[in-house]
């Protein structure tokens, strides 16, 4: 069969006996016979030989089971017209590589060989098995077996398959071609022969895992271009016989063996290191610029943001196209596909937007088998979608997918934060949240670096001091107020950074003293406190601009410059409350006497700051 022929409707040639498997077995004994005796170069009259040794083939295999005898090859009297009705079955199901030479292929001799059966032979080729009709590709093994399982059926009748082929209005318009791929699909492994109907085998197959292992490369296509591909007896031998779908599964299932990729948020405070931690220590030896993409949610990021869209695209003539350019989740599920490394994608604030609007279906991905199941492995999506972006992304790219089967490997793992203060912005419901591992990044101060012994401007009083010191105040504090503060507006070590504090104490540096207060005063005013300033701050402080006039105040004025070295207030005095202060003035008191050669200001010898300039 060099050339699929196109047909009206399902088609299978009446005259071929009713019991496919054994018939098409019939055909490779006969023809590997034949072949085993013949010398190489002697294929003259091979076909009449093969036609009279099918006579002893039918002797041999057809026994009548009701009359307990053989039934002997019936009319067939191995004649070559009779032989010319009975080999098309041989070239539908592809067991020459030459019609010619009558040269079996090699899963066809495994079968004369007795090394596979014929059932297992047609059990591979049905899922390949292709008929144009109406000059487009089918698979008639899929459109049953998808039917069965879209309709959740256990047996299959006759009538399921006009069922199937109505549904996706393509004729049957002979009872004959109906009972034809019947009869094939009795003859495999897949299914027990009841009387009236076949019973699917799910002691050893799974129906959805069968439906996924369909050879759908050339469904839809147009007949000519499929017949460009398959432009040889051999090639479509081949085509018949190849395990490309099943190849996959296994290649998928073998590759990165032990690696499970996994879904898993990280969450704690503001400023707690959450992006630091996943960088410096979950990726601390992931190739980051191949196997790293990163993506961050914000208000009005989408779907499509996420996924990928189609974009008009000009060329240098003017001719516009639409070109796909995929998105963060589509550009790391393409690289797990193509290599057998550990791919992460790191979403960035996965509360600030609506993440599951975002996902939008690839939400059902998020679900990951926790064993090998039905052909897939640890850390595989449980329930595989069809997302047609993704799809026509994959197929343009030349990259291997079944169709209708996108799901996340066992090989993309996906790194989210969280910071705790912000979950009223996008909460994210329990369906969404129970798909994630969680895991809190809690600062352990003593090894989060040289942040924590930076210093405030115009202060003796470290950050990490004034952090816990201040974290410790508005939870104690609030809860003996009206208005309690909850533990996630704490500040984290890194909620400062190097332009707002100072390696030395004492350092007046204006502008990182403006830095400090328009990030960290201004976040415990008008956020931590915004319903009752009084947990921290001095009730004569009516707005936040308050707090910038006294910064402005002590900056422009020499008298309360010495006020702060000598610790007598200082800084903080008029700014926080007169508890708040009396903890930090504490601190200043705790803190081992200041080291002049630190300091721009020097310690007081008795001597005038104006005495000292004259």
């Amino acid at each position: 069969m060099s050339k699929l022929k196109n047909h009206d409707s399902l088609y299978f040639d009446k005259l071929i006996r009713s019991e496919k498997a054994e018939s098409l077995l019939s055909l490779i004994q006969a023809t590997y016979h034949v072949i085993k005796n013949n010398s190489e170069n002697d294929i003259k009259d091979i076909k009449e030989k093969i036609a009279l040794r099918l006579q002893a083939a039918y002797d041999l295999f057809r026994d009548d089971k009701n009359k307990g005898s053989k039934t002997g090859s019936g009319t067939y009297e191995g004649t070559l017209d009779q032989f010319e009705s009975q080999y098309t079955l041989g070239l539908e199901m592809g067991i020459w590589e030459s019609t010619k030479s009558f040269s079996l292929n090699p899963l066809a001799i495994q079968v004369a060989e007795n090394r596979i059966t014929i059932r297992q032979y047609l059990d591979r080729v049905l899922l390949n098995y292709v008929q144009p009709i109406n000059n487009q590709i089918v698979n008639p093994f899929y459109i049953v077996i998808n039917y069965m399982f879209n309709n959740d059926l256990k047996v299959l009748k006759k009538e399921d398959i006009d069922n199937a082929f109505k549904e996706l209005n393509i004729p049957i318009q002979k009872i004959e071609n109906r009972n034809g791929l019947y009869n094939f699909i009795q003859g495999t492994d897949y299914f027990d022969n009841k009387k009236g109907y076949l019973e699917f085998n799910d002691r050893d197959y799974n129906l959805k895992e069968l439906v996924a292992n369909c050879n759908l490369k050339f469904v839809g296509k147009p007949l000519d271009e499929v017949n460009q591909e398959l432009d040889s007896e051999k090639a479509y031998s081949a085509y018949l016989c190849s395990r490309a779908q099943i190849e996959q599964k296994e290649k998928n299932k073998s590759k990165n063996e032990g690696l499970i990729g996994y879904n898993k948020i990280y969450y704690g405070i503001p400023g707690c290191g959450k992006s630091y931690y996943i960088e410096n220590t979950v990726l601390n030896d992931v190739d980051k610029k191949n196997n790293v993409f990163r993506t961050t949610f914000y208000l009005d990021y989408s779907n499509s943001d996420f996924i990928g869209q189609i974009y008009p695209n000009v060329d240098n003539n003017g001719t516009v196209s639409y070109e796909p350019v995929p998105g963060p989740f589509t550009k790391a599920l393409e690289r797990a596909l193509s290599t057998d490394e550990m791919v992460y994608l790191v979403i960035e604030e996965i509360n600030r937007g609506n993440a599951a609007a975002i996902f939008g279906d690839t939400f059902q991905l998020l679900d990951r088998l926790k064993k090998e199941r039905e052909g897939r492995v640890a850390g595989d999506s449980e329930y595989p979608i069809s997302n047609a972006f993704i799809e026509g992304y994959f197929e343009k790219k030349g990259i291997d997918f079944i169709p209708g089967q996108i799901y996340i490997p066992h090989n993309l793992t996906l790194l989210a934060t969280m910071n705790t203060s912000d979950q009223n912005v996008f909460p994210l419901d329990t369906a969404f949240k129970r798909r994630w591992n969680k895991q809190r990044v809690v600062n352990n101060w003593s090894e989060v670096g040289p942040i924590k012994d930076k210093y405030i401007p115009y202060s003796n009083i470290t950050w990490g001091a004034f952090a816990q010191t201040i974290n410790k105040e508005m939870i104690d504090k609030s809860s003996k107020s009206d208005t309690p503060i909850s533990e996630d507006k704490q500040m984290g070590a890194y909620f400062a950074d190097e332009s707002m504090l100072s390696d030395k104490p004492m350092d007046f540096n204006q502008i990182k003293l403006n830095n400090f207060a328009n990030n960290i005063l201004d976040y415990l005013y008008n956020d931590v406190t915004k319903f009752d300033n009084s947990v921290l701050f001095n009730e004569k402080l009516y707005s936040s601009d308050t707090i910038y006039e006294e910064i402005d105040y002590f900056i422009h004025d020499e008298k309360r410059k010495w006020e702060i070295r000598s610790n007598s207030g200082g800084l903080f005095s008029a700014i926080f409350s007169d508890d708040v202060n009396q903890k930090l003035q504490e601190i200043i008191e705790d803190t081992d006497h200041v080291d002049e050669s630190k300091s721009d200001f020097p310690l007081d010898d008795g001597t005038s700051e104006n005495e000292e300039e004259s």
